[in-house]
């Protein structure tokens, strides 16, 4: 049985992909999880489920070698419309998975629980889930830590979602920062290029000066003034 879709399907989905999550690398911290989460569960199989368009895919996985699943075979799109946490003690006695490829195939599953990996906005991106090969119960212990651990799971992915924000910011403040040295070395060069032109043109006006200067070096009252106009450019 497919799930139906989450109440709010579009902003959850925008919620996921704004993580940059999907399809990344295995990372260890969340590698450990999972294995500590199948280890105090006593469970074969725990996973790091989120929940995409038309899939459900493993950012970590323990006792599994999938790394995806078409969403008609994900219990965790189911998990997702519930509270908190989803358990179902035995898989062939549920309507939502008797008929689940994975119950009905290998692996033969017979237990799921999951957490839902819930964003401070209250929107689920998929389920931290363990999942066994015959019905179980899970104490009230370990339903605390299941949840307890998702919520670990979401901060891990808080921090990254952070952290690239950082250095995108950090990329365009060296973009900017580059563009305006460039600026200011055109902007130098430009100076330079005033300077070296007005000084030829401040230098030509000064000949001409010595020029009448000195075809009017007879007439005081004109070679005078001409020296001073001269020195006066030539200060400049």
């Amino acid at each position: 049985m497919k799930a139906k879709q989450h109440p709010e399907e579009e902003a959850r989905l925008a919620a996921l992909r704004s993580y940059g999550i999907l399809d990344t690398q295995t990372e260890t911290e969340f590698d450990e999880i999972t294995r500590v989460v199948a280890e105090i569960c006593g469970m074969p199989v725990s996973l790091i489920s989120l929940v995409d368009t038309n899939r459900q895919w493993f950012k970590a996985r323990t006792g599994t070698d999938l790394t995806e699943t078409p969403l008609e075979m994900s219990v965790c799109a189911h998990g997702i419309l519930q509270p908190d946490l989803l358990e179902i003690e035995d898989m062939t006695r549920d309507v939502r998975t008797i008929d689940n490829p994975l119950v009905t195939g290998e692996p033969h599953a017979r237990f799921y629980a999951g957490a839902a990996l819930t964003n401070d906005d209250g929107v689920p991106l998929g389920m931290l889930c363990v999942l066994d090969t015959q019905p179980r119960k899970l104490t009230p212990a370990q339903r605390d830590l299941l949840q307890i651990m998702a919520k670990l799971v979401l901060r891990q992915m808080e921090l990254r979602k952070v952290l690239r924000a950082e250095q995108a910011a950090h990329v365009q403040v060296q973009e900017i920062l580059a563009k305006a040295n460039a600026l200011l070395e055109r902007n130098d060069t430009l100076r330079r290029e005033i300077d070296h032109r007005v000084k030829n043109s401040l230098a030509q006006v000064a000949g001409f000066l010595r020029l009448q200067e000195r075809v009017n070096k007879d007439e005081p009252l004109v070679a005078g003034p001409l020296a001073e106009a001269r020195n006066r450019v030539m200060t400049v």
